[in-house]
């Protein structure tokens, strides 16, 4: 359709010279119901389809409950264009609210640092609510630390701090943000958490990686703990390191070499580990004996498995802890998200462990382990102090002691 228009004669109006009200397309209730104005969703509609993006409810699934529901055509894009709205809230990463809604909301001990001008770009943000300072209190023994990138649209890691519980379960015990991964920027984080936390003292073993800032702070911090390294990102350390390019090696030095720093990852005593060390120097590249003596060979009570038993790590190893709950993390937050949605779906994570925790606890004390043994036995009197995870240890090694043997030496 079309219509012509000219100015009247008098020059003050417009008036129609000609038109055609005839289609050059079909019309048809399906053509006009695909139009952008009638697509258009009622707020309602709206508030309650951001509210189901929030949580990823499948968009398709979506789209169709929101066509029956209303009548109207949704395209896939219409979805896609409210989550863009909510994303581009101007709340979002506030640093004020942020902490507004982790005292008010989860009653969470806020520590905040920030630059003179008092910018995100010079956070940094420890918290910590009441469940994981109660946690931290009852098993202070151990720590494992470790940071997760890509989750803030800030590029800020975050930082986890957990412990081990009495049936083996992981227990986040701190969380902070930090823009910058200096060693000034952990000690501070690191000084938060002992000032909101008395039981420091208590803590014997610290788990880490091999990054030399974050050891050095805790090392200044914690001066009277084990600090070792994870045994997974030991060995991926000697993968990236000992090659063929950065060493000069050809690839069956590299292979030999890495088969003889694996073995000593896993020497049971430190004789062993001697045995194997001689082995390297006299076997190896001088490029591989330098990298290795110069980084890992003065900390090898740090990564070698026999000798970090001797630290009381309960048997530990790794860092795979924190690794399975990072991941958990990544499961239900998306990357590059804003500070707000960050803490809430974390503490919909620990919600939902702790829940199974708690299930699991109760589980337990409804049904005791039933036990064999005499009662003025040792495997009864062990089962009836310990928790089921840390008793079967016990016993584990008790069954064992009935092997060794003790023979003299002629």
């Amino acid at each position: 359709m079309h219509a012509s228009l000219r100015v009247t004669s008098d020059g003050q109006h417009r008036e129609v010279k000609s038109g055609n009200n005839t289609h050059n397309h079909p019309v048809t209730r399906e053509l006009y119901m695909i139009l952008p104005h009638q697509r258009t969703m009622l707020d309602e509609t709206k508030k309650t389809a951001s509210k189901l993006m929030e949580i990823k409810v499948n968009k398709k699934i979506l789209q169709q409950e929101l066509t029956l529901q209303t009548g109207k055509v949704i395209l896939l894009r219409d979805l896609t264009h409210l989550s863009s709205l909510a994303k581009n809230d101007k709340t979002r990463n506030n640093l004020e609210q942020t902490v507004t809604i982790l005292q008010d909301k989860y009653g969470a001990t806020v520590e905040v640092v920030t630059d003179e001008k008092k910018t995100v770009q010079g956070l940094k943000l420890f918290f910590q609510d009441k469940f994981m300072q109660m946690s931290y209190q009852a098993y202070p023994e151990i720590l494992f630390i470790d940071a997760t990138y890509k989750l803030l649209e800030l590029r800020l890691p975050v930082y986890i701090i957990a412990c081990e519980d009495s049936a083996g379960r992981t227990e986040v015990v701190a969380v902070y943000l930090l823009v910058t991964e200096d060693k000034t920027s952990l000690k501070c984080m690191l000084e938060s958490f002992k000032k909101h936390n008395h039981s420091w003292e208590s803590t014997r073993v610290f788990t880490s990686d091999k990054d030399i800032k974050e050891r050095d702070a805790i090392i200044e911090c914690f001066p009277h703990v084990a600090l070792l390294i994870c045994l997974f990102q030991a060995m991926r350390s000697f993968r990236r390191e000992i090659t063929v390019d950065k060493l000069g090696i050809t690839p069956g030095q590299r292979l030999f070499s890495l088969e003889l720093v694996h073995k000593m990852a896993y020497a049971k005593s430190a004789r062993d580990y001697d045995q194997l060390h001689e082995q390297l120097v006299a076997n190896c590249p001088k490029n591989v004996i330098n990298y290795f003596d110069t980084n890992w060979h003065p900390i090898r009570a740090q990564w070698t498995m026999g000798m970090k038993f001797s630290t009381g790590c309960f048997m530990n190893t790794t860092n795979n802890r924190l690794e399975s709950f990072n991941s958990k993390l990544k499961s239900v937050i998306d990357r590059y998200s804003s500070l707000e949605n960050l803490l809430e779906n974390n503490f919909i994570i620990l919600t939902a462990l702790r829940t199974e925790r708690d299930h699991t606890a109760a589980i337990q004390v409804q049904k005791v382990t039933i036990c064999s043994q005499p009662e003025d036995s040792p495997v009864f009197k062990y089962r009836s102090q310990l928790t089921s995870y840390a008793a079967n240890f016990v016993v584990e090694q008790i069954s064992l002691a009935s092997n060794v043997s003790n023979r003299r030496s002629r």
